[in-house]
């Protein structure tokens, strides 16, 4: 047998895992989709993979791990895990499982049992993790699968019993999701100080992750006949969705300027009986409408009654509580109750090269240990989709309180006394008050600015002294119908006018409303990405890497596993979906990891090396 070489890690393509999940319909259904061929060829006759035994082989799967667990066996029974090995002549599970075959053995995890599992702080992970927020509530697996013949694979999350990811585009959305990890109760827990005087702005922070899964393979006979063979070593991961929810008075305060600036709105349309400059501008617009057809008469005493605006802004009192949104659904904030909700799978894969579900932007089929920091790119698209939101919601606001003022019932009653110049017999002439026309103007503001509405007007005379009633009325008949004609035909227009111009114009509260709900968003929009920076920043209280390897192909790290307590002996090769480490700008001593859907393989050493250290417990 050749010299063995540290064997090669398997590019990090999600394959057929990840196919599983971006293929409408294609479904892994047996580890025979996971297996590797058969290596037939032979060096020197000495190795023939068609035929091999005695391999010492390890497999091994685990849905929740990492130091924030603590290291207490005893608190680890429902995610102890599975691990399965072969000494080179038969398999066994390590710790509970349950055997599937002679060489596979699965240890099948309820999610409302994880609550029981101990934190390496105080408290149990049901403080810290809500399982099911948002998901259903189901069973996850953990897997292990080990042959003396030298297959070997682990798997953990969404999987079944032959080791075959159960995830695809039509069924993730109802797959069994770990949950809502607060992360404020974690950073309070660790620190003995409230999350809002770490990070002002924000009153509780969480990830809500979705379906995850993982899967380690390697066939120690194909890696002992080549060490760089690309098939003997393979590594996936899943991740069907990962969020952000915080909670924060910057949101709820945007409905608080909404409802302040509306109730501007509401006085002015209510004090507009009382607004000299719009009283005196329908008195006069009226009395204009008069002049071609007064004749021998002139205007005397002109008084307004009204206008009394009946308006209904519940349409967009609902608006200031309402849940918006961008238009791809990136970012969702509540704004009755503060929270925001943050799709960091589509808005850190679209920045970091990943894909999701049916080939959109998600966290499967990035590159080993990509840390999903907030970077510059990232904060600006942030920002791009706060803002789409929320000056959508803004046009929203202006644009329904625009069409309830135009919406809103008008009535107003303009009173013109109208005089003449009548001569008695045998006397100079006198000006009497001769007639008076009231113009009765009812509609909404839309029909009115139209020159619709319903306008009524009627003139009736006044009682003239004794011997005069003659004279006026000869005065005062011929003029009625066209006094009465030009109030109708032009007092609407004139009261829609007046009102126009306090109501829906630039400088009104209308106008003030949107500048007032625009300036109040850029504030909380720069507020809420400063926020989402502090945790999920380069210099953030938490740290989130997808696809987390030990030693992959191309290079890198993840330091987790290659130095210390937690570090990966030679020759064993792990991947977690997720791994989360808290307050990890305050280094390893203090910060806590948590990892998500751990799998695992080796060491593995082939026939005459099975009693060596590194398989000695095989």
């Amino acid at each position: 047998m050749g010299r063995r070489r540290q064997a090669g890690v398997a590019g990090t393509a999600v394959g057929a895992l990840v196919s599983a999940i971006l293929l409408p319909g294609q479904v892994l259904v047996s580890d025979a989709s996971w297996r590797q061929d058969e290596h037939v060829r032979t060096r020197l006759g000495t190795l023939d993979c068609s035929r091999a035994s005695g391999f010492a082989t390890r497999g091994a799967g685990r849905l929740v791990g990492g130091s924030l667990l603590g290291d207490d066996p005893g608190s680890l029974a429902v995610v102890s895990g599975v691990t399965v090995t072969s000494d080179g002549a038969r398999s066994q599970a390590h710790g509970p499982a349950e055997r599937v075959d002679s060489h596979t053995w699965a240890n099948p995890v309820e999610l409302t049992a994880l609550g029981a599992v101990r934190l390496s702080s105080t408290g149990t992970l049901d403080d810290a993790l809500e399982v099911g927020a948002g998901n259903t509530i189901g069973t996850v697996n953990q897997v292990g699968h080990a042959e003396s013949s030298g297959p070997s694979y682990g798997a953990s999350g969404v999987v079944s019993d032959s080791g075959a990811v159960m995830l695809d585009a039509q069924t993730s959305t109802s797959a069994p999701g770990l949950g809502t990890l607060r992360l404020s109760r974690l950073v309070e827990s660790l620190t003995g100080r409230a999350v809002s005087d770490i990070v002002a702005g924000v009153s509780d922070l969480s990830l809500g992750v979705g379906a995850v899964a993982s899967r380690a393979g390697l066939d120690a006979c194909r890696q002992a006949w080549d060490a760089d063979d690309p098939g003997a070593l393979t590594r996936q991961y899943a991740v069907a969705g990962l969020d952000a929810d915080l909670e924060s008075p910057l949101v709820t305060g945007l409905g608080t300027a909404g409802r302040t600036a509306l109730d501007d709105v509401l006085g002015t349309a209510g004090g507009l009986d009382q607004d000299a400059d719009v009283v005196g501008d329908i008195g006069s617009g009226v009395s204009a409408l008069l002049d071609p057809v007064l004749g021998g008469l002139r205007l005397g005493l002109v008084s307004v009654s009204g206008p009394s605006v009946t308006l209904d802004l519940s349409a967009v009192r609902g608006l200031l509580s309402t849940t918006v949104s961008d238009d791809d659904q990136t970012v969702r904030l509540d704004l009755a109750t503060g929270s925001v909700r943050i799709d960091l799978a589509a808005l850190l894969g679209r920045a970091y090269g990943g894909r999701g579900m049916q080939g959109g932007a998600g966290l499967n089929e990035l590159d080993p240990n990509t840390e999903l920091v907030l970077n510059d790119q990232v904060t600006t698209t942030l920002v791009a989709r706060l803002g789409e939101a929320l000056d959508g919601w803004v046009a929203d606001v202006v644009a329904a309180t625009r069409s309830a003022l135009l919406a809103a019932r008008v009535s107003t009653t303009v009173r013109i006394t109208l005089q003449g110049t009548v001569k008695p017999p045998l006397a100079p002439p006198v000006t009497l008050d001769v007639a008076r026309l009231d113009t009765v103007v009812e509609g909404t503001l839309a029909d009115l600015l139209a020159g619709g509405g319903s306008v009524t007007a009627a003139v009736q005379m006044l009682p003239a002294p004794l011997g005069l009633g003659a004279l006026v009325n000869a005065l005062v008949s011929p003029l009625v119908s066209g006094l009465e004609g030009a109030a109708t035909r032009g007092a609407g227009k004139v009261v829609g006018d007046a009102l126009q111009e306090v109501l829906l114009s630039d400088d009104s509260p209308l106008g003030e409303l949107g500048s007032t709900l625009s300036a109040a968003v850029g504030s909380a929009v720069s507020a809420l990405s400063s926020v989402v920076n502090a945790y999920l920043g380069p210099d953030g209280l938490v740290s989130v890497v997808a696809n987390a390897q030990n030693r992959p192909v191309g290079g890198g790290r993840y330091a987790e596993w290659e130095t210390g307590r937690a570090a990966v002996p030679t020759g064993q090769y792990d991947v977690a979906a997720l791994s989360l480490r808290v307050l990890s700008t305050l280094g390893p001593e203090r910060s806590q990891s948590l990892e998500l859907a751990r799998a695992s393989v080796g060491p593995s050493c082939p026939p005459g090396e099975v009693t060596t250290q590194v398989c000695a417990d095989y």
